[in-house]
């Protein structure tokens, strides 16, 4: 499956594509080598190279329908005859429906609920209902991904009584480019973050990306690929993890954080301050994270996401964040 979506994607792939894509898989049988090595044929050049045959690789000299007959008498019969299947017709390969695609383009997702014995679930419609909805239940999780508390309710039997689902709204899954950074809405994939990332890298200067090279090296770690084509970028701020991957660079980097509620906005910058304990935030309950700005870095800077790891790893789990090492922030900022 990890497969064919790459090659959906990406016809012809090289082989930094195929490890990517197989990031997330875990296999207890035949082991990683031989799944590389046969997909290793669909990747840019990706062919046996004549490695250990004699008459070199067999499809560039024209012997792999020779060779295949030849070692066909040496096994047993066939259980199918390959010609009374129908020639392949990419016009028929399953897609993922056109008229759920259409239904969706320019349209705002409606508002929905379901309710069951323990939980509620909410998908607002717009950003103001999603407000409203905190303001009357301030107890209420924000999920978009679920990579976290999916699990909770899975293998912790814990509970939730109101989760509000907020991914479909524009406001919280742009991004945008501004004078002085890119702002990403708290409902971004990190998959999509990246992308975003990468784009910015083509276009501008050398010394404005320093931030975002440090934040897609951490993103090359950061569970699987199918992890972060799901994950948002909230998320993974609002656990407030000590063992994050992303909130070092950020908190490095100096990201601005809008919050908001029913009432308006703030802007915060993310710090030590921003952290008030294990798995704590200066949240208030009726407060959701809108967005995130991650900044153009500046000449003289330079963001090294390896060395805020090395100052921050010997409190990192026992402090939230390393706010107890609150020269590491600065002495990564002078760097």
């Amino acid at each position: 499956m990890s497969m064919y979506s790459l090659l959906r994607n990406n016809a012809l792939p090289n082989m930094a594509d195929l490890e990517d894509a197989f990031q997330g898989n875990l296999c207890r049988c035949t082991g990683y080598r031989p799944i590389l090595e046969g997909f290793k044929t669909f990747t840019e050049g990706g062919c046996c190279g004549g490695k250990g045959r004699d008459n070199g690789c067999c499809m560039t000299n024209g012997n792999a329908v020779q060779q295949n007959e030849e070692e066909d008498e040496h096994e047993a019969t066939s259980l199918f005859n390959a010609e009374d299947f129908a020639p392949f017709d990419p016009t028929q390969e399953v897609i993922f429906p056109p008229e759920l695609m259409t239904l969706s383009r320019g349209q705002r997702s409606p508002s929905l609920c379901f309710r069951g014995s323990r939980s509620a679930w909410f998908q607002p419609g717009s950003l103001q209902e999603l407000l409203n909805l905190k303001w009357e239940h301030p107890e209420a999780r924000v999920v978009v991904g679920n990579t976290e508390v999916g699990i909770e309710v899975k293998f912790k039997n814990m509970v939730y009584p109101v989760i509000l689902a907020p991914a479909f709204l524009p406001e919280m899954s742009h991004a945008t480019h501004t004078e002085d950074g890119i702002e990403f809405g708290a409902a971004c994939t990190l998959s999509h973050m990246g992308a975003v990332l990468r784009a910015a890298l083509e276009t501008l200067p050398p010394h404005q990306t320093e931030v975002f090279l440090a934040v897609l090296e951490q993103l090359r770690w950061f569970a699987g690929l199918q992890i972060r084509n799901v994950a948002a970028v909230g998320g993974n701020i609002m656990t407030a993890s000590p063992i994050s991957d992303l909130n070092p660079v950020f908190m490095a980097a100096g990201c601005k954080l809008t919050l908001v509620d029913k009432d308006g906005s703030r802007e915060v910058r993310m710090d030590d301050g921003f952290f008030t304990g294990y798995r704590k935030t200066i949240l208030r309950p009726q407060e959701i994270l809108l967005s995130i700005l991650i900044p153009h870095s500046k000449k003289v800077e330079t963001i090294t996401s390896d060395l805020y790891s090395i100052l921050c790893a010997p409190d990192s789990l026992k402090h939230p964040l390393c706010s107890s090492q609150p020269e590491a922030s600065s002495v990564l900022q002078s760097v």
